[in-house]
């Protein structure tokens, strides 16, 4: 995770901006673009092959939503879809994944945790968790923090699940008011 929020990171190893609610979210705005005429059906094209390459790489939208997901990606994969269908199953997507989302991501990471083979699935959450985070208002700069206070301020002898529960607890993920008082 720190190497993926580091901002001199080579580019194909940061964290992705986007995590799969939020490409949902930003495929919906887009099909309300779409059905008001503001741009072309065939605008929403990138955005069905993004939300199909975040699908194949997302292990947790997958196990909150497998059915709804393949059947979406049914829907897409012919010329002309519906674009009423398409919101109407993204909507549902995102009803099943939105609030378990987190939760799901770090159950993943820690059922994976220990397995020596499952390195590049581990890596592939992880950034999905970073960019979660991200999209949930944290800041590169307070996870990658946090990070360090918890994996590389100390010396730590063996980390294990319960060291990466007691982080995961630190992003409780609730939205939070604030009231800013400027002079």
């Amino acid at each position: 995770m720190s190497e993926m929020l580091t901002a001199n990171t080579f580019e194909s190893f940061r964290v992705y901006s986007l995590d799969t609610n939020a490409r949902l979210r930003e495929a919906l705005q887009l099909c309300d673009d779409v059905k008001r005429q503001r741009v072309p059906q065939a605008a929403l094209e990138p955005i069905v092959e993004e939300l199909n390459w975040s699908f194949g790489k997302d292990s947790a939208a997958k196990e909150l939503a497998d059915r709804e997901i393949e059947s979406l990606s049914k829907n897409l994969k012919g010329k002309g879809f519906s674009v009423e269908l398409m919101v109407s199953h993204i909507r549902l997507i995102l009803k099943l994944i939105s609030q378990a989302y987190k939760e799901k991501l770090e159950t993943l990471i820690l059922a994976g945790f220990d397995h020596q083979s499952r390195k590049i699935e581990i890596r592939k959450l992880a950034g999905f968790y970073c960019s979660h985070l991200i999209n949930l208002g944290y800041s590169r700069r307070h996870i990658l923090s946090v990070v360090d206070d918890f994996f590389f301020s100390q010396d730590i002898q063996r980390i294990g699940r319960s060291t990466l529960s007691k982080f995961f607890r630190e992003f409780d993920g609730k939205e939070k008011r604030f009231i800013v008082l400027a002079r």
